[in-house]
C-alpha cells in the first residue's frame, strides 16, 4: 500500500517536519515541509482530500509537500499524481510556480492547476516518475503521523 508519513519527532522546535512517500514496491522519497504556514494537520487533511479525489476517479491531484506564506512565496512544492484510467497512479515530484497561477486561486485544491502529465523532457530525456496501481490507494489508510524520526 501506498503511504505518506509525516513525523511530528522535533517537529515544533525546528519549524519544519520530515516526511516521505513509501510506494509498494519499497522505494522512499523523503521530503522536509515547513510548519511556517501550514500545521501538519492541514497537510494531512490535504493529501488525505487529494487521495479522495483520486481513488474516486479523478484525473489529477496535488500533494503539497512544502507550503510557505502565499503572499510571499514564489512556488509550492508536491508530486503530482496522475490517474489516466489505464489502472495506474502516476506520481511526479515538482514545483507549482506561484506566478503561473491565475486570479482567484487557493491552496485548498490546486490539482486544477496542475499541468498536463509529461513523460519527457523538451530534450527528450525521460522525466521520473513511480507507478502504483489505482488499489494501492486508501485515503484513510494511507496517511500515516509518527512520532519517530524518518
Amino acid at each position: 500500500m501506498f503511504t505518506v508519513t509525516a513525523s511530528t519527532h522535533a517537529a515544533d522546535a525546528n519549524r519544519y517536519f520530515a516526511g516521505g512517500l513509501h510506494f509498494p514496491n519499497g522505494d522512499v522519497e523523503y521530503f522536509q515541509a515547513s510548519l511556517d504556514h501550514w500545521t501538519i494537520q492541514q497537510y494531512t487533511e490535504s493529501w488525505r482530500s487529494q487521495l479522495a479525489k483520486i481513488a474516486s476517479g479523478e484525473p489529477v491531484a496535488v500533494l503539497l509537500t512544502n507550503v510557505q506564506d502565499p503572499r510571499s512565496a514564489n512556488f509550492f512544492r508536491g508530486w503530482t499524481v496522475y490517474n489516466p484510467g489505464d489502472g495506474f497512479l502516476y506520481f511526479q515530484d515538482g514545483l507549482i510556480f506561484v506566478e503561473e497561477l491565475p486570479d482567484g486561486w487557493t491552496l485548498d485544491d490546486l490539482s486544477g492547476f496542475a499541468e498536463e502529465r509529461e513523460t519527457e523532457t523538451e530534450e527528450g530525456h525521460r522525466i521520473s516518475e513511480w507507478r502504483i496501481d489505482e488499489a494501492d490507494i486508501d485515503p484513510y489508510k494511507s496517511i500515516v503521523v509518527t512520532d519517530n524520526m524518518l
